[in-house]
């Protein structure tokens, strides 16, 4: 699966000070990490002083690429009564 075929975002536990190398182009053969053989990009470098969970997009739809924006999700269009109801009846009222 292509890095942006998914729906969901890629979620990564990152260790303390830990880098982490994360594909921008979508080419890499191990989503969501860059890949220098298969990647045309420069990678986004993550790395944090505490272990953390980051997620990572995995639909391309994000505006903070290559983080995670909650783009994906169909309920960000509904009101959140909408959202409530969706939520509550199990996805049966889209």
């Amino acid at each position: 699966m292509k890095m942006f075929q998914k729906q969901d975002p890629y979620v990564i536990s990152c260790e303390a000070n830990t880098e982490y190398k994360i594909c921008r182009c979508g080419q890499t053969h191990n989503p969501p990490y860059h890949d220098s053989e298969n990647c045309r990009c420069k990678p986004y470098t993550l790395c944090y002083q505490q272990k953390t969970l980051q997620w990572v997009c995995g639909c391309a739809k994000s505006k903070e690429m290559p983080l995670c924006d909650g783009a994906h999700n169909p309920r960000n269009e509904m009101t959140i009564w909408e959202a409530i109801k969706d939520i509550v009846c199990g996805g049966k009222s889209r």
